[in-house]
């Protein structure tokens, strides 16, 4: 008689410790944002979560990935609309890549670019620190 064994791999996701994204900080009280130019161009991928620390007072904010600083008036780039928690930490998963990324942003303000309307009484946005967590897969 054989004796058979089965052995079973199992494909696991695992998310690393948090990533601080080094760079410039910059803000602008006029426009109500607040930015990282980050110290080298970076990639992100599907699956990615960045971790924002926003400073201001928004309760709303829009967010925008840019891979060229010099379109920054421009809404290219935009992730969307985010909601901002007690904590002042906003969490996206990402749900495509994203390559070549020379500043990260924040919106607030009633209308940035009056394209988004995050509401007449809604604050200025500040970028405070910018985290990412990776996804490995396997």
């Amino acid at each position: 008689m054989t004796v058979g064994i089965l052995i079973a791999v199992v494909v696991t996701s695992f998310a690393q410790a948090p990533v601080g994204l080094r760079g410039s900080p910059d803000s602008n009280a006029r426009w109500k944002c607040g930015w990282i130019d980050l110290a080298q161009p970076t990639n992100f991928y599907k699956g990615d979560q960045l971790r924002l620390t926003v400073g201001g007072t928004a309760a709303k904010i829009v967010v925008r990935l840019l891979d060229d600083p010099s379109r920054a008036n421009s809404s290219e780039g935009v992730l969307g609309v985010f909601t901002v928690g007690a904590d002042r930490i906003v969490r996206i998963t990402l749900d495509v890549d994203y390559m070549g990324v020379q500043q990260l942003s924040v919106h607030g303000g009633p209308n940035p670019w009056n394209l988004y309307d995050l509401g007449g009484g809604n604050g200025p946005a500040t970028l405070s620190a910018a985290q990412v967590i990776r996804i490995n897969r396997k």
